[in-house]
């Protein structure tokens, strides 16, 4: 069996504010079962920033899903590839608060920005490190959200990830 070279996708959400009072799913990544591809997870760039006070401290957690459905899916086309010679990705990408089932405990925290007015946070860049990359079999995910969410709290989430077969 030949195994073909690593395709590198990403999607980005720009300026993405929560709901108060309830948990918020800004952008899952999902290998749909019996896809025969791997994907796994490259780069994580985030910068959270607020336009007001804000008073909710909820982190913006990733985490392994093997479930997603609703919120807007994105059609395949217009997912960004390195390449755009590359085809389609497999991976169904989801925003706008889609249903997940979560299996374990976060991944990964981000923090949020908590300010009495318009602030801003540090970019947060996380890149697993060679060879040690979250992979992601058919009927699994990855998943980012908060427990809470703050109507002057914004996310600004870069997602990259590789599929293979």
């Amino acid at each position: 069996m030949t195994q073909k070279p690593l395709v590198a996708y990403m999607h980005t959400l720009v300026d993405s504010v929560g709901v108060a009072g309830s948990a918020n799913t800004y952008l899952s990544v999902f290998n749909p079962s019996g896809s025969g591809i791997v994907a796994s997870a490259l780069l994580l760039d985030v910068q959270a920033y607020s336009t007001g006070a804000t008073l909710i401290g909820e982190s913006l957690q990733a985490y392994r899903i093997s479930a997603a459905s609703g919120g807007t899916a994105i059609t395949a086309a217009a997912v960004n590839r390195f390449n755009t010679l590359h085809p389609d990705p497999t991976c169904v990408v989801r925003v706008g608060n889609p249903t997940i089932t979560t299996v374990g405990t976060s991944l990964r925290g981000v923090s949020p920005t908590i300010s009495s007015g318009v602030g801003t946070g540090a970019p947060s860049g996380i890149q697993p490190p060679g060879g040690a990359s979250f992979l992601f079999q058919p009927g699994e995910g990855i998943a980012f959200r908060t427990d809470d969410g703050d109507v002057d709290a914004f996310w600004n989430i870069s997602y990259v990830w590789g599929e293979a077969s």
